[in-house]
Formats: structure tokens, sequence, C-alpha cells
């Protein structure tokens, strides 16, 4: 299959675009962050009121991650040391029991489905150099986080 490209006419003089000033700035507020490099398998436990971090694993791979996440309430916020959101992350806990009034209860058994209120997931998490805090949030509500010593003492093999 041949590939065609338009030509464009020689520019004379740049184009008046009043938006191009914000378009720039935000590029330069956007380029103020890294690229990820490589990410984190994070394993996640806990239940719908308190979910923490328990493991980690450095991957050199960029993040997959599903090619369309599910819509979820639940996610992993990177941010830096000055709160900023490097990446968000959704977290589908749809194979979960979500119900905070049964949590210590045996789990819901309908056909040859199980839902547990205790959560346990893989997360994979963009990994940047600036990260500072990973905040795990249920909308804008705070569930658990792990700051980046913790992140390296996991890493190193440790427990959280």
């Amino acid at each position: 299959m041949a590939s065609r490209t338009c030509a464009q006419p020689p520019m004379t003089k740049p184009p008046s675009r009043p938006g191009l000033a914000v378009l720039l700035l935000a590029s330069t507020w956007f380029a103020s962050f890294s690229e990820p490099t490589g990410h984190y398998v994070l394993v996640v436990e806990g239940n719908v009121k308190a979910l923490r971090v328990s493991a980690a694993v450095a991957k050199d791979a960029p993040a997959g991650g599903p090619a369309k996440p599910k819509p979820s309430e639940f996610r992993l916020s990177v941010r830096d040391g000055a709160g900023n959101e490097l990446a968000s992350v959704p977290m589908d806990l749809s194979a979960f029991d979500l119900d905070p009034a049964n949590i210590g209860k045996p789990p819901k058994v309908t056909g040859c489905i199980v839902k547990s209120t205790q959560v346990g997931i893989l997360l994979n998490v963009p990994r940047f150099a600036e990260a500072e805090n990973y905040v795990i949030l249920r909308g804008e509500n705070q569930l658990g986080s792990l700051d980046a010593q913790g992140l390296r003492t996991l890493l190193a093999g440790g427990t959280k």
C-alpha cells in the first residue's frame, strides 16, 4: 500500500493562534515530568475499607495494562513529592464483594461465582523517577498509600 503525504506550502510567518500560548505552557508543564522507565507490578490487598500494597516487583518493560480498562471508582494515583499526579491507574475490583457490611462474613456464592470481601490483585503501574507516593483511592477517599521508601523496602524483598 502506497502512502500519501500532503505537501505543505512554505510558511513565511508564524500563524496567529490565541490558544498557542496555553498549549506551550501546558506542554512545558507536562515536559517537566519524565517518561516512565518501565513499570512495577504491585500486589494490592485488603478490603473495601482499606487497601495496601503488600509486595512489589520492578520490570524494565513499559506498563502494558488492559487495552480498554473497565471504568472503576477505584484507582492508584502515582504522585511526585509536591503532590502532582504523574499517572492514574484504574483498579478493576468488580470480582470482589465491595459491600462494607459483608466484611468478615463468608464469601458470597452464586452458582460457580465466588465473591469475597478480601481483595487481592496484581496492578501494573508505570515507574517514574520522581514518584514519591502511591495513593489508593475510591473516588476522592484515600484507602491506602505507600511512600517511595516503603516501595524500595518491598522491592528489596521486605514487608510493609
